[in-house]
């Protein structure tokens, strides 16, 4: 979560503020950041940044949600007309405290300010697609990929919307679509794909799901294992892989209070002690 956050803004040089060092954060590929000190956090660029990633470390390291939410506050009220901050706040704050409205009417904001932003516009599928809005997910993803079919998380959004839609064949080929533009290895990808294809034509829904267990074991985050055990109802190993994501900082388990895929473990007091423990509404 936090590297598709990240891609979200300028893509010059991100100010922020990290360990209690000012540093500037550069992009080497999705997800690898590499980091280097300023001489000084006077400048008032600067100083605006250092809010927006103090909110992130809040929120993804220390599970602190009213500091995040103060420091997106304050940096809001430094600039207004932030399009990167109105994004971030969209995404990793009000989303997955289920500030849904909210959340629509600030990735709305920084379309608004920056209406050719792929990171933005695919932020945008991202929350209509946590608020259930699936076919506003879908339209959402569908013009991403209209202004840059090769952009990676357009493909990603609608990967998501399908799979909620029951329309697994056209996950599956979304999927595909995704991997192979994230630079993953044409064969594996092609295997993991065709071996999908083959589960859900076997076995329907619930072949799919067994299947993505076992390609979430090899290439995906605690918190997507647990997303499909939850899907085939295996509690039990839903909650073990759950509590490997929030050990593990997964950044994905702030996601856990909104995660449609997790809708059938939610009367278990398990999932509301996790809730607490991560600091979500319950």
């Amino acid at each position: 979560m936090l590297a598709i956050a990240l891609q979200g803004c300028s893509r010059d040089t991100l100010f922020a503020h990290i360990g209690h060092k000012t540093c500037a954060i550069s992009e080497s590929g999705l997800g690898r950041l590499t980091y280097r000190p300023l001489a000084s956090s006077s400048d008032r660029r600067v100083f605006l940044w250092n809010q927006t990633a103090l909110a992130y470390e809040k929120v993804t390291y220390e599970y602190d949600w009213s500091g995040a939410q103060a420091a997106f506050r304050r940096a809001l009220e430094l600039n207004p007309n932030s399009a990167d901050t109105h994004y971030l706040y969209a995404l990793t704050w009000l989303t997955p405290t289920g500030r849904r409205d909210e959340a629509i009417g600030e990735i709305k904001k920084a379309l608004a300010l920056d209406p050719v932003s792929l990171p933005r516009n695919a932020g945008a599928g991202y929350v209509f697609y946590y608020a259930r809005r699936y076919q506003d997910a879908l339209d959402q993803c569908g013009r991403t990929i209209s202004l840059d079919p090769s952009y990676p998380q357009g493909h990603w959004r609608c990967f998501e919307a399908y799979r909620q839609l029951g329309r697994y064949d056209d996950a599956i080929r979304e999927k595909e679509k995704a991997w192979l533009l994230d630079g993953e290895d044409r064969r594996t990808v092609e295997a993991a794909t065709a071996a999908l294809r083959q589960a859900t034509a076997k076995s329907g829904e619930r072949g799919y799901w067994q299947q993505e267990v076992e390609i979430y074991k090899r290439f995906a985050s605690p918190v997507a294992v647990a997303d499909a055990y939850a899907r085939l109802a295996k509690t039990n190993d839903a909650f073990e892989w759950l509590e490997k994501g929030f050990q593990s900082r997964d950044s994905d388990a702030v996601m856990v209070a909104v995660d449609p895929n997790l809708d059938s473990i939610r009367s278990d007091p398990r999932y509301k002690n996790l809730l607490r423990r991560i600091g979500l509404p319950q």
